[in-house]
């Protein structure tokens, strides 16, 4: 349970950063399953102009930042918008379409 909660603020953490690059309009950082490590931080991105940021970039980013690598997101999924429910970001529903792509 600790481990998840450190994970949790970890993702929060990182999506604040993120935030602050000039082409994400909007992002959300999930855990995604791992059948090695249990989760692996997937940053969820809907780009500022479509095909121009990539994992590398975004990485670079956050290391000029001072994140530190272990906090690094390992996938990168690019879309058009996020799934919103009320005002809040879908996290459920955005893991599901992580999952529909194949991305674990």
């Amino acid at each position: 349970l600790e481990r998840k909660a450190q994970l949790e603020r970890s993702m929060l953490e990182v999506e604040a950063l993120l935030r602050t690059h000039p082409e994400v309009a909007q992002v959300a950082v999930i855990g995604v399953p791992d059948h090695i490590l249990g989760e692996r931080v997937c940053a969820c991105v809907v780009p500022a102009e479509p095909l121009r940021i990539d994992l590398e970039n975004l990485k670079r980013h956050l290391r000029g930042l001072g994140l530190a690598n272990h906090k690094l997101p390992e996938r990168l999924v690019l879309l058009p918008d996020l799934p919103i429910v009320g005002d809040k970001i879908d996290r459920r529903a955005l893991a599901a379409i992580v999952a529909g792509q194949g991305i674990s």
